[in-house]
């Protein structure tokens, strides 16, 4: 019922000046803190920026593709670590079944662990996984995807029927890509239209199975390309 700026008390005493809710209050006011009445209220302030990308119950198959390119060492690897960290110990709680893999991503691109039915028990594998990361080398945005789209066309790790989601985090634009012998080319140190369209090709491909969230670490990442590889 609330708006999406900040539910305070009206501070003008005229009614309908600030913060105005979308559905009024008890009293009939659209103005100022968001209030129930005396029964049994569901009340939900804002939506904020946020959306919820695990549903209870669901069954998901979760490809974490991570760039460790050389510009992520230090700080940024480390905040890379701590949040994959913290979504890992919040994904062993869900009540559905989950499928994930580690993908990490530099000049070419490798599966890190892969874990059939994620829970409590085995969750260390993971987070094992996310330590033992290491920043370096180039960035290869088409390797990390076809490495994506071989993980979730493999049965025996994604399974049949479980929706399935990738987050793609990077710092930084790709420079590389795969040749059509499979083998590492591009300048390595600038992005190049051939970079940029076997990036997209890539992509292509791996959008057309899994929803696919692109996370930018800090503002080194172009915005205008990384929505290009978000869908």
């Amino acid at each position: 019922v609330g708006s999406n700026t900040s539910d305070t008390p009206d501070t003008t005493g005229t009614p309908g000046t600030d913060d105005d809710h979308k559905v009024p209050n008890s009293n009939g006011s659209v103005d100022g803190l968001v209030a129930g009445g005396a029964g049994h209220d569901i009340v939900v302030g804002d939506i904020g920026g946020t959306s919820t990308n695990f549903i209870p119950g669901e069954n998901y198959n979760i490809a974490l593709v991570v760039d460790v390119s050389g510009s992520m060492a230090g700080s940024r690897l480390s905040m890379l670590k701590a949040s994959l960290t913290h979504l890992a110990n919040q994904l062993k709680d869900h009540d559905g079944e989950i499928n994930v893999t580690l993908i990490g991503f530099a000049a070419n691109a490798s599966e890190r662990v892969t874990i059939v039915g994620l829970d409590a028990s085995n969750v260390s594998n993971l987070t094992n996984a996310i330590d033992a990361l290491v920043a370096n080398g180039g960035t290869n945005y088409e390797a990390a995807f076809n490495q994506a789209v071989q993980w979730f066309n493999n049965d025996s790790k994604a399974a049949p029927g479980y929706k399935n989601l990738t987050f793609f985090v990077t710092d930084g634009n790709p420079t590389y890509y795969l040749n059509d012998s499979n083998q590492v080319a591009g300048p390595g140190n600038s992005t190049t239209f051939e970079v940029i369209k076997e990036s997209v090709d890539a992509f292509v491909s791996l959008s057309a199975i899994s929803q696919v969230n692109a996370i930018g670490v800090t503002n080194d990442v172009n915005k205008d390309l990384l929505k290009f590889f978000d869908n």
